[in-house]
């Protein structure tokens, strides 16, 4: 997943819970000792519910589909602001999200040595990046379906461009998956691909998780292109399967924000040593050049 230039978010724009109103004092319950809390058998550092380290990782792995049952529809219960401009009782307004929609296009990937074609939705600024920002970095994953929706659009563009009939998001590494609760951009696509579905879109467009991180890399924030380049170069490889998936097709390669380009073309570079074919590059919204990465050097 592409690492994000810095965006600023309304402070507002998280989620939040009025406090209780303290009861009388003549309703109060007395005040009782708390129990003691065993400590986890797996010995995680602390006692089993005080926290994630008590938590053993079977635990933590069946809590996260709650987790993100919840997530979604929480704002009906918990009060939410826009994302994008911070105005209360609602996730994304009608204002903001005018915003997201834009006309499907092309757009360049800078210094790309394979010469691929990619298409994007609106530009990586201002409202755009602080609704990016709220679902990638804020746990607002109430917003995936406002990105899928124009996501959905650069897809058709794309399918009608290429004949494709993969679509191959990049993978989140396991470090950031624990640190989100989940595989964004997989579940960006997931939704994208539905939303085609539902809407009778053709030609029909498979979602193929084919690709995994081979290695850890290091965090992009911050890097040139040159440096990404190099922090990504062999990353990428096949998930179990991946190459039966993927192998004489011809793919889509999917990413949230195109920057330098450099996560994607790590993602056709692996899936090309997998016997396919990619077609082109299709994200949600690409970052102006003036954010200061070159659109001049290698491509990383």
């Amino acid at each position: 997943m592409t690492a994000l230039p810095p965006a600023p978010v309304p402070a507002s724009s998280t989620w939040s819970v009025a406090p209780a109103s303290p009861a009388p004092a003549s309703l109060a319950s007395p005040a009782l000792p708390s129990p003691a809390v065993p400590a986890s058998p797996g010995g995680g550092g602390g006692p089993g519910l005080s926290g994630r380290p008590g938590l053993s990782g079977g635990c933590r792995a069946a809590l996260r589909p709650l987790l993100r049952f919840w997530a979604e529809p929480a704002f009906l219960v918990f009060s939410v602001s826009c994302a994008g401009c911070g105005r209360p009782d609602r996730p994304l307004c009608r204002s903001c999200q005018r915003e997201l929609r834009v006309r499907p296009r092309p757009v360049p990937v800078p210094s790309d040595p394979l010469g691929l074609p990619a298409w994007s939705g609106p530009a990586y600024d201002g409202t755009v990046a602080r609704a990016v920002v709220a679902w990638k970095e804020r746990g607002r994953t109430d917003l995936t379906r406002a990105l899928a929706e124009e996501l959905a659009d650069v897809l058709d563009l794309a399918v009608r461009m290429t004949g494709a009939g993969l679509l191959v998001p990049v993978p989140s590494s396991r470090r950031a998956r624990r640190h989100r609760g989940q595989d964004l951009v997989a579940g960006l696509a997931r939704r994208t691909v539905r939303l085609r579905r539902v809407a009778g879109a053709e030609p029909r467009v498979r979602l193929a998780r084919a690709l995994r991180v081979d290695r850890p890399v290091a965090d992009q924030t911050g890097l040139g292109p040159q440096g990404r380049r190099r922090n990504l170069q062999g990353a990428l490889g096949p998930a179990p399967g991946g190459r039966g998936l993927v192998g004489g097709r011809s793919c889509l390669v999917l990413d949230d924000v195109l920057t330098t380009g450099a996560t994607a073309l790590e993602a056709a570079r692996a899936l090309h040593q997998m016997g396919a074919e990619t077609a082109g590059i299709v994200t949600f919204c690409a970052t102006p050049p003036r954010r200061g990465l070159s659109q001049s050097g290698p491509l990383v």
